[in-house]
């Protein structure tokens, strides 16, 4: 389990890259409650075929499904939840490796 300190529940803003989805295998095995993970980058069809994997992915976890251009309340705004990868000493490597644990493709 990996401890986060932040106060749930959480947004995330997810770009599709790999270490916003190497995240989400971090967040998929602590205790923080994400109430939303929105997407905030371009919608060309690579893009919408991965988040699709992810979201396949998703569903095996307790996290919600990815949201594409939602309305983001003040509230949501407020819980952003700000990527602690480097904090932790993440870098490509660890990411890549965390994505291939979960079972999730390399991102286009």
């Amino acid at each position: 389990m990996i401890d986060l300190k932040v106060e749930a529940p959480v947004t995330v803003l997810y770009r599709g890259n790999l270490e916003d989805t190497a995240l989400l295998v971090a967040l998929s095995r602590s205790d923080v409650h994400v109430k939303l993970i929105a997407y905030t980058g371009d919608l060309d069809q690579p893009a919408k075929d991965y988040i699709e994997a992810v979201n396949k992915w998703l569903s095996e976890t307790r996290l919600p499904r990815i949201s594409i251009h939602p309305n983001l309340s003040n509230d949501d705004l407020d819980r952003l939840l700000v990527s602690p990868l480097r904090k932790w000493g993440w870098k490509k490597a660890e990411c890549e490796t965390a994505l291939k644990f979960a079972g999730i493709p390399l991102p286009p």
